[in-house]
């Protein structure tokens, strides 16, 4: 059950990216409820540190079209896309904040509210299961071979299908020659940073 809310946070992640660049292309109070309400329900899905991570990829794509805007003569447009984007933010809380202020008053009841950095990043990504991306039972698993890896077999796994793999690697082919390079580059700085942090 715990791992469940991991997929309900995550599986916003497309939605919410969609809704930004709308956002920034028509800054109406449509398209601004429409980000908070995705914003919303990746919050209210239960998997608080998942969606701490969405929000910092969220604020760094919503900072790249920000400065594509400025960059492309368009510094208004820029400060309205900002606008809204805090404003649907804001929306976001508060639509959340039946759960977020009984869930905060709570956290100082917590066993791990004076938790070392060590303990909150154990369990994170190692980095011999890099090779899981390709092999997914590599190291085993925990049902029909011994698992012989670190941490769990659920956790270190990060298989997601050869075609997904190849596609994230063919979206680089003619990079140079693209005029929309720049949207590349940004992603492809995003899998680094966030491949980074998970390896702790």
């Amino acid at each position: 059950p715990g791992h469940l809310t991991l997929i309900n946070t995550i599986a916003w992640t497309g939605f919410i990216f969609w809704s930004i660049l709308r956002l920034a292309s028509d800054h109406g109070i449509r398209n601004l409820l429409l980000l908070s309400l995705f914003l919303s329900l990746a919050l209210l899905a239960g998997n608080t540190h998942n969606f701490f991570y969405l929000m910092i990829a969220a604020a760094l794509y919503g900072s790249f079209l920000f400065v594509s805007l400025a960059a492309n003569g368009q510094p208004k447009e820029a400060l309205a896309f900002a606008g809204a984007g805090a404003g649907a933010l804001i929306i976001a809380l508060g639509l959340c904040a039946v759960q977020i202020v009984p869930a905060f008053e709570f956290s100082r009841l917590s066993a791990r509210q004076h938790a070392s950095y060590e303990f909150c990043s154990t369990f994170s990504f190692t980095p011999e299961s890099l090779l899981t991306f390709l092999m997914p039972e590599f190291f085993g698993n925990s049902y029909h071979t011994p698992y012989w890896g670190r941490f769990s077999s659920w956790e270190m796994c990060a298989y997601t299908g050869i075609v997904p793999l190849a596609l994230a690697c063919f979206s680089f082919a003619g990079i140079r020659t693209d005029p929309q390079k720049s949207s590349r580059i940004f992603f492809g700085f995003c899998a680094v940073l966030f491949l980074v942090l998970a390896l702790g």
